[in-house]
């Protein structure tokens, strides 16, 4: 017979020399001669072929016998994540599907699935992005964006991860193209506007460009209500180059241009939504809030080939945004007078 508290312990080992073993649980206090004990085997216990279980007392100690064969136990894993494409560009969004095996848990925590993007040598031990999350214990489809901070590369891999347990399927097996927006947003058009275009409002995200030949413009002739600078037409110049801006009220675009006729201008901004601001040879000439406040006089001075002209909106929501821009001869402060003979 067992004595008075005597616990029960099952012992689950990764072979039959139990060099290495673990308890499981839960306890069974009881001093009966036979019985069954309930068990749960952990999730962080590896896959294998080979496992032993024993029971073991606590009074007496004593160790039970080694069951006669080998157990097999499968631990939760993921599959290599499925979806469509290789070549991505930023703030694109797909599909991704995996499957499982065996049981998650939201037992403490919910169990969180999510898409990840590796860094863009195809490691996942450096800078990782996320594009997207499932909170389930179940398979499934990950509805997923490439973040628009994401580099150009060519050696991208995608992998799923999970939370509870904590574990991670293979990668996607073969290297994915992030496109890098081309353009260099640092550089003035020479003689023609370059317009930058910008993911977000805040000209963080970089997306790509076209040009505006005409000195005088408005973005209104080259993108539609509705729509964004990534659907600027070739009517005036390029049309655009780069990757799509998706969100129709939330962007940012900046026109720059060098090489002016020597001249006395005055600026004027009849239209813009939301934020602009004017910089006249690298110093803020004029800034104003959302919307159109038809300036007349944003700017009055001398521009000549080397000036440089910058005209930054941010478009923050709630619709379209867009900017009118006219250049026109003003009236020049400097008087000069013919030349006076003295006799």
């Amino acid at each position: 017979t067992f004595g008075p508290g005597n616990q029960f312990t099952v012992q689950l080992a990764t072979d039959a020399t139990f060099t290495s073993f673990v308890s499981l649980t839960p306890v069974t206090t009881s001093t009966a001669t036979s019985g069954n004990i309930s068990a749960t085997i952990p999730f962080n216990t590896a896959s294998g072929a080979t496992y032993r279980v024993r029971i073991v007392s606590s009074n007496p100690v004593i160790t039970g016998s080694i069951n006669g064969s080998n157990i097999t136990i499968n631990a939760p894993s993921i599959s290599v994540p499925s979806f469509a494409g290789t070549s991505f560009c930023l703030n694109n969004s797909f599909n991704i599907t995996f499957t499982k095996t065996c049981n998650f848990s939201n037992t403490g925590f919910n169990n969180v699935f999510t898409a990840e993007l590796s860094d863009a040598t195809g490691s996942f031990s450096g800078t990782t992005y996320t594009l997207g999350t499932l909170t389930s214990v179940n398979a499934g489809t990950i509805s997923a964006t490439i973040p628009p901070s994401v580099p150009g590369g060519t050696n991208y891999r995608i992998r799923i991860r999970s939370s509870n347990p904590a574990t991670s399927s293979p990668d996607n097996g073969t290297n994915l193209t992030v496109v890098a927006p081309p353009g260099d947003p640092t550089i003035f058009g020479n003689g023609t506007w370059n317009v930058y275009a910008y993911i977000g409002s805040a000209f963080t995200n970089y997306a790509g460009y076209y040009t505006e030949d005409n000195i005088n413009f408005s973005s209104q002739n080259r993108w539609g209500a509705g729509t964004s600078p990534s659907n600027a037409n070739a009517t005036s110049g390029l049309a655009y180059q780069g990757c799509s801006i998706t969100n129709a009220s939330t962007y940012s675009f900046i026109y720059k241009r060098t090489n002016f006729a020597c001249g006395y201008y005055r600026i004027d901004l009849p239209q813009h939504d939301d934020v602009v601001t004017l910089i006249v040879n690298g110093s803020t000439a004029y800034t104003a809030g959302c919307c159109s406040s038809n300036p007349a006089n944003a700017f009055t001075g001398f521009l000549g080939p080397a000036s440089t002209v910058e005209i930054r909106v941010q478009n923050t929501g709630g619709g379209n945004g867009f900017l009118a821009a006219n250049f026109v001869a003003a009236a020049s402060p400097i008087a000069v007078s013919p030349a006076t003979t003295t006799i």
